[in-house]
This record gives C-alpha cells, structure tokens and sequence, in this order.
C-alpha cells in the first residue's frame, strides 16, 4: 500500500509539462539549417528541442541552467554525437529525449569518450510537448541491462526532483594548466588529432575550453562566410560609398539655404556649426574609404607555431583603419625643425666662405702655393 502511494506521488510530480513555441522553432531552425544531411539535421533539432524543453520543466522547480557553453553549441560536435545538456553549477544534467513509448535509453559510446552527465533527465515529447518522466543519476546507471550499443533504463528507476541533488562541487578549473591544450581544439577540427578519446574527455570536462571552442567556430563561420560572398560585399560597399557620397554633395549644396533660412544673428553661429560638421564627416570619410591596411600591415603566420596562432585567433580585437596621413601639428614641428637645420648651415657656410676670402687678400698670411699663384698673375698682367 505504501509502495503504491509513492508511486502515485512520483506520478503526480512529474507531471510537468513544455509545450513548445513558434519562437522555440525558429531558434533552433536556425542553428539547423546549415546542415544539409536531413537524418543528421533531425537528430541536431530533437537535441536543441531537448535542451529547450528541459530548461523550461527545471524553471518550474525554481532551477535556473545555462546551456551557452554546453557541447551541442560545438557545431562539430553536434553534427557528429546525439548529445543534449544543460549546467546548474558545476552539476551537468544530461537530458535524453523519448518518442511515444520507445524503451529509455543511454549511448555506451558516450561513456566511452567521457561525455557522461552526472545525472540524466528524461523527457518525452509528443505533439510539440515535453513531458519530464523523471531523472537518474550517473552512480544508479544498470550495466546487467544493456546490449553493445546502449544502456536500458525502465521507468521505475527514475527518480522526482526532490530525490536527486544538483549542488555538486568539483575542483576549480586551473585555466592556465588548460590553455596549452587549445591546439588540440584545430588539430580536432583537422582531422590531425590522434587521441580523440583523451581530447573528447579533456573538452567535456573543461568549461573553458568548451568556451574558447565555440569562439573559434564562430570566428571561422565568419570567415568562410565572407570569404564566400567576397564579391557581394564589395559590390554593396561600393554601392555605400556612391550613396554617402551623393548624400554629401547633397548637404553642401544645400548649405546656403539653411544659412539664408536663419536670421542675420544666427548665420554666423550656423555656419560655424555646419562647417565643423562637414569637416567632421570629411574626416571620417577619407579615414573610412581613402585607406586601408597595406598587406605588410598583415601578420604572417606562415612561420608561427600553431599555439602562437591560437593565441591570435582566439583574442578578441577590432579591425581598425588607421589614417595614413601625418597629423598637423607634427608636419610643422618637422617644418621647423627642417628649418633651423637650414639655417645653420647657410650660417657655418657664411663663416667658412668669409673666413678663407679673408685668408686669400691677405698676402702676409698667404701659403707659398697662393703666393706663387699670384706671382704668375702679376707677371702676366706687365
């Protein structure tokens, strides 16, 4: 009799339901859609669904979960494991969707590569709702109740929300000892990386990583993705440049009037206003479209090592163009300074000439050279 009311309790409290949104699809259409494999694009949509389903039955217990730095925001993760899973902390909570009634089950491959969660969440979904059907922790997993593919779970061995405890505590991450292993991260995404065992098991441990991951593949979406339309956005800056430049004349030719609109008092106000705007937008202008980096200005990375190219692709920077032309102040410093340079050699020069010529008239002081010159000159002129 008491086993049967417990059961009705769990019942009960499990009874927690998700219906999904039109927004909750279109969010995950959109992480989905690059992939063209509709088989693999399916598995990817139920994962992200999962994750959605789970973070909104876990907010009704009053358990708030981030899934940001999770592995199915790896998009070379996803697109290869059929995982979904959520933090409260330093807890993770697999989540393992269910359809209809199949049997609940647990890959043996991820158990193998350390991609385990400490405790797992089922949740079923059926006609664009979820259902949370209980949870199980890693420790109570049944290895008698398995075939070379999966673990078996039968629903009387999941437990309520109030039987399983989140707040987990594990050692700090040490960042530092980590970083080193960023390189694994491209030799993974290669296709180079021998252990891709250690390195899975490394990733999923290491929120870090996890994070510095998900950056890159978002930097070298970025990329390809210019990369690609190189073209089109060449042809619709070009098409800004004209349109700026058509907005400008437009401005300057229509100065006057706004100058003849205002009274005699304030012309002068107007016009020093609007003439330091047009100086500004100048400005700006040539910086934007008269310069841009030179190809010495690029790093070479062809002689680096590959952890000198992590620590550059994954520093976040701003592109900036620099302005080429040498600021006022410092051509007239260089001017003056050009100038009194002159100065002082027309000054040594005058001294020099002034003081030989002075040597020369004088015959007293005249070598025997310049005085034999002189001779020559006297003999000629009788």
């Amino acid at each position: 009799m008491e086993e049967h009311l417990e059961n009705n309790n769990l019942e009960e409290n499990l009874k927690i339901q998700y219906k999904l949104s039109q927004y909750d699809l279109h969010q995950v259409w959109c992480k989905c859609a690059w992939m063209k494999n509709a088989n693999t694009r399916s598995r990817m949509v139920a994962n992200y669904l999962s994750v959605i389903g789970a973070q909104n039955i876990l907010a009704n217990y009053g358990i708030q979960v981030d899934s940001s730095s999770s592995l199915q925001e790896i998009s070379s993760i996803i697109s290869r494991w059929d995982i979904a899973e959520v933090y409260y902390g330093d807890c993770k909570i697999s989540i393992r969707i269910n359809f209809s009634n199949n049997k609940l089950v647990i890959p043996k491959k991820q158990e193998r590569y350390g991609l385990l969660g400490d405790f797992f969440m089922f949740v079923r979904l059926e006609e664009n709702t979820f259902e949370l059907l209980g949870f199980l922790p890693l420790s109570e997993i049944s290895k008698l109740e398995s075939d070379n593919e999966y673990y078996y779970v039968e629903q009387e061995q999941l437990k309520n929300f109030e039987d399983i405890n989140l707040n987990l505590v594990k050692p700090k991450e040490d960042i530092e000892k980590t970083k080193p292993e960023r390189v694994k991260i491209i030799q993974y995404l290669e296709g180079s990386l021998e252990d891709k065992i250690s390195f899975l098991k490394l990733l999923s441990s290491s929120k870090y990583l996890r994070e510095e991951m998900i950056k890159f593949e978002k930097s070298e979406q970025i990329y390809t993705a210019i990369a690609e339309n190189e073209e089109e956005i060449k042809n619709e800056i070009e098409k800004d440049i004209v349109n700026i430049s058509k907005l400008a004349d437009a401005f300057i030719q229509s100065k006057g009037e706004i100058l003849k609109s205002g009274n005699s008092q304030n012309n002068e106000n107007i016009e020093n206003a609007e003439n330091f705007k047009l100086e500004c937008a100048r400005a700006n202008l040539e910086k934007l479209f008269n310069s841009s980096p030179s190809e010495r200005d690029i790093p070479d990375i062809n002689n680096q090592t590959k952890e000198e190219v992590m620590d550059t692709l994954l520093t976040p920077s701003e592109i900036v163009i620099q302005d080429k032309r040498l600021p006022m102040i410092a051509v007239l410093k260089a001017f003056r300074f050009f100038a009194f340079l002159l100065l002082i050699m027309f000054f040594t020069a005058a001294v020099y000439c002034y003081y030989n010529y002075s040597k020369i008239i004088d015959s007293d002081n005249m070598n025997p050279i310049v005085k034999n010159v002189s001779a020559m000159l006297n003999v000629k002129k009788k």
